[in-house]
C-alpha cells in the first residue's frame, strides 16, 4: 500500500504545480493589468435609420464633432435604392472615421454597392479590421473590442452558429452583437419580433452587449441575466458584463424619422432609459468610451443628441476575461 502511495505522489505534485503556476500567472497579468497606467481609451459610435435628411446631415455631424475611432453603422441607409446619395454625405461629413455595417430591410436591394464602399474601406481604417461577408456574416476587431455583425431576418443562413462561433473564439474583454432587426419585447415602439430571443441569449452567453436600431427611437434595458423572461440583474445606472449577464441599446435615431412610443411595451420594467417622439426626442447617436486592457476594463455609454444634450448616461465594466481565465485554471 506504501509503494502505491509512493508511485502517487509524483503526479499529485506535478497537478498541484500546474494549478499554482497557472494561478500565478492569472493574478499577475490580473495585478499588473488592473494597475497599468496610463489606460487608453477606444471611443465608439453606433446609430442606424439614417435617411438622406437634415437631421441625417445633423447626425453625421455630431459623430465629426465627437470624433469616434470607430462608427458601427446598424442599417437602413438611404431608403431610396440611390447608396451614392448616402456615401456622398458619409464622404462629406465623417470621411476620415473608420467605419463598417450592417445590413437593414431597406438595403437589401443595392446592398452590393454598399458592400463595395465598405470593402474600400476595409484596408485604411485602422484600428477597425474586419473579415468575412460585409454586414451578415462579418467580424470586426480592435486589441480590445469585437464586433459581431450579422443580417438576422434578412440574408444570414445561420447567424446563432456565426455568433456562438465567434464569441466562443474571442479574446477581447468587450464584445457587441450588432444587427438591424428587433424582438418586440426589445424595442419601444410597434415592431413585431424579427430578431429570435435565440439571438439574444447566445449573446449574453458570452457578455455580449447586443446593439440594433430598426425602431425609430432609443432606448436602453438594464442589465439582464435573461433575455426570455426579461429578468434584471440590477436597476442601477452600472453595467457589469460578464458570462450570462447582457444589455440591449436600440440606436435608430439616425435622421430618418422619430417614432411615437408603444406605452405598453415602453413601461415594461426592464428598460433604463427610453427616448421617442412621446418625450420629445430628436436625432442623435449612441457613444461608448472603452478602457483597453484585458481584465476588468471600465467605460461610459451615452445618448446624445443633435443638439448636445446627453440625454442617457450610464458606466459599463467587463468581467469577460476574468472569467474565461478563471475557467482555463480550473480546467487544467
Amino acid at each position: 500500500m506504501m509503494r502505491n502511495i509512493r508511485r502517487k505522489l509524483p503526479i499529485f505534485y506535478v497537478v498541484s504545480l500546474v494549478i499554482s503556476i497557472g494561478a500565478g500567472l492569472f493574478f499577475l497579468r490580473q495585478f499588473t493589468d488592473l494597475f497599468r497606467q496610463p489606460s487608453t481609451t477606444l471611443s465608439i459610435a453606433f446609430v442606424g435609420d439614417f435617411g438622406l435628411t437634415e437631421d441625417t446631415k445633423n447626425v453625421l455631424q455630431l459623430i465629426a464633432n465627437e470624433s469616434p475611432d470607430a462608427l458601427i453603422m446598424l442599417g437602413d441607409y438611404d431608403y431610396i435604392d440611390t447608396p451614392s446619395a448616402f456615401i456622398a454625405l458619409l464622404n462629406t461629413y465623417i470621411p476620415n472615421v473608420p467605419l463598417t455595417g450592417v445590413i437593414g430591410n431597406h438595403d437589401v436591394k443595392t446592398w452590393h454597392e454598399y458592400e463595395k464602399f465598405f470593402e474600400s474601406k476595409r484596408e485604411t481604417q485602422l484600428p477597425l479590421q474586419c473579415t468575412g461577408e460585409i454586414g451578415i456574416e462579418e467580424v470586426c476587431t480592435t486589441p480590445y473590442v469585437t464586433f459581431v455583425n450579422v443580417g438576422i431576418g434578412m440574408t444570414s443562413q445561420d447567424p446563432l452558429t456565426f455568433i456562438e462561433k465567434t464569441l466562443q473564439e474571442s479574446k477581447t474583454p468587450w464584445n457587441f452583437c450588432v444587427w438591424h432587426f428587433n424582438h418586440t419585447n426589445l424595442q419601444v415602439g410597434k415592431k413585431t419580433t424579427e430578431a429570435p430571443t435565440e439571438a439574444y441569449e447566445v449573446c449574453r452567453k458570452y457578455g455580449a452587449a447586443v446593439i440594433t436600431a430598426h425602431e425609430h427611437s432609443y432606448s436602453r434595458t438594464y442589465a439582464l441575466r435573461d433575455y426570455t423572461t426579461l429578468d434584471v440583474v440590477s436597476t442601477g445606472n452600472d453595467i457589469q458584463l460578464a458570462p450570462g449577464i447582457s444589455f440591449t441599446i436600440v440606436s435608430g435615431l439616425g435622421g430618418k424619422s422619430i417614432r411615437e412610443a408603444n406605452l405598453e411595451r415602453a413601461n415594461l420594467a426592464h428598460w433604463a432609459s427610453v427616448y421617442t417622439a412621446s418625450n420629445g426626442a430628436k436625432a442623435g447617436v449612441f457613444f461608448c468610451r472603452l478602457e483597453e486592457k484585458h481584465i476588468q476594463p471600465k467605460g461610459n455609454c451615452y445618448f446624445k443628441n443633435i443638439d448636445g444634450e446627453i440625454i442617457d448616461a450610464f458606466s459599463v465594466g467587463s468581467k469577460v476575461n476574468q472569467y474565461k481565465m478563471v475557467q482555463e485554471i480550473i480546467e487544467l
